[in-house]
């Protein structure tokens, strides 16, 4: 069903020039009180990063400098901006053919070649930039904005943003344009999300409901958003449903996490998520995580299945994935870790061991590692990628 001057763009142009006008008021508020309170703070990081692909070693360096700013003109509005600057130096031309086996590589053919081919250049990024009034029971936020949610510590299967990095799950991901609602309830709360596109039909909608229940956290979950394949442009729409729960059992924290999808015109798929950690006496921290994708290939991947993986369509190419990493702290303030994430169809692994270091009060060196184990035709092991990284944070 179409929305009444939708076509024209006439009423989604009223209700954004009403988006535009909370956002002129809310500045208005911030600008005539900018003394009530003002937070600034940042952090500056150098990334050297060493891969070691089947075609031979690249080197990259990237320096990022952040800023975070935050305002609380009264006590119901707040508003809160985050960018960073950032260059590239070394293997700034890439392409993702490097992440399929040799054998794939050698039949695609250039055209194609060409569309997987990525520039790295130097950026100036607004991260996140939003408006927050409250109410009691009510909060309305405006702007580019957090939308990273869900109980999994790898996996995300509810979440619309980017996955999570395997090096570093718990690394700041870029926020997206949205206007979010909280309404409290008498016990679970309520959020509503649009995230506006070129007009009402190629917006997207997400409600979330959130509560507890016997000590588990519980939450619900139901979007349309719009979906584009990054190597062929085709375009389409997307339902989600789906819930996640976290709790404790005898000391054991679990959490569950899972989303059925209908994309118009394609196949349906389930992707759920299952954890647990512990932390031992001697203060050992053990997490496993397992997967699920019914959109993934249980045997031999196709052709198409490696393309989409290299132009980012897809982030898997199995169906049963499992996690497991051992973190423990040194001297309170070290940390040495050791990760694995497996492939359960065809056996294939990735090792990624991880120190963290605390070098002063505001200073940090994270070392990351990556090896690839498996033959040459199963997802870690096909496009044999192996290497380190090394990241310097200065906070200020």
């Amino acid at each position: 069903m179409k929305i009444p001057g939708c076509c024209s763009g006439g009423l989604f142009r009223f209700w954004s020039g009403c988006l535009g006008v909370v956002v002129l008021t809310g500045a208005g508020l911030f600008s005539g009180t900018l003394e009530a309170g003002v937070s600034v703070w940042g952090r500056y990081e150098n990334l050297l990063t060493v891969m070691d692909y089947q075609s031979g070693m690249c080197l990259l360096d990237e320096n990022k400098l952040r800023l975070d700013f935050e305002a609380t003109p009264d006590q119901r509005v707040s508003l809160l901006a985050s960018g960073y600057m950032q260059t590239f130096h070394g293997a700034t031309e890439l392409s993702r053919v490097l992440l399929v086996p040799a054998w794939v590589a050698d039949s695609i053919p250039d055209s194609v070649k060409s569309l997987l081919s990525m520039r790295l250049a130097d950026r100036v990024v607004l991260d996140r930039a939003y408006a927050s009034v409250r109410w009691p029971r009510l909060r309305i936020r405006v702007g580019k904005q957090p939308l990273a949610w869900g109980t999994g510590y790898v996996w995300n299967p509810t979440e619309v943003i980017r996955p999570k990095s395997f090096f570093d799950p718990e690394y700041e991901r870029e926020g997206m344009n949205a206007l979010r609602l909280d309404v409290t309830l008498f016990g679970p709360s309520l959020q509503l999300f649009f995230l506006p596109g070129s007009d009402f039909g190629r917006s997207g909608y997400i409600g979330r409901l959130d509560g507890n229940l016997l000590g588990f956290d519980w939450g619900a979950i139901g979007s349309r958003r719009e979906q584009e394949s990054a190597r062929t442009g085709e375009k389409w729409s997307e339902l989600m449903a789906g819930g996640q729960f976290k709790g404790e059992v005898l000391g054991f924290g679990v959490w569950g996490e899972g989303a059925y999808h209908w994309p118009a015109g394609k196949d349906r798929f389930l992707r759920f998520c299952l954890g647990m950690d512990y932390t031992l006496t001697s203060q050992t921290y053990a997490l496993v995580e397992y997967l699920h994708n019914s959109a993934g290939q249980s045997g031999d991947y196709e052709f198409d299945a490696w393309l989409g993986l290299a132009a980012g369509d897809i982030s898997s190419l199995g169906q049963n994935y499992l996690f497991a990493s051992l973190i423990q702290p040194v001297f309170g303030f070290h940390r040495l870790g050791l990760s694995a994430l497996a492939n359960l169809g065809d056996r294939s692994l990735a090792v990624l061991p991880s120190v963290y270091l605390g070098l002063g009060d505001n200073v940090e060196l994270s070392l990351f590692g990556a090896v690839s184990l498996g033959g040459d035709r199963t997802e870690f092991g096909g496009a044999g990628a192996n290497g380190v990284m090394a990241r310097v944070s200065v906070y200020f």
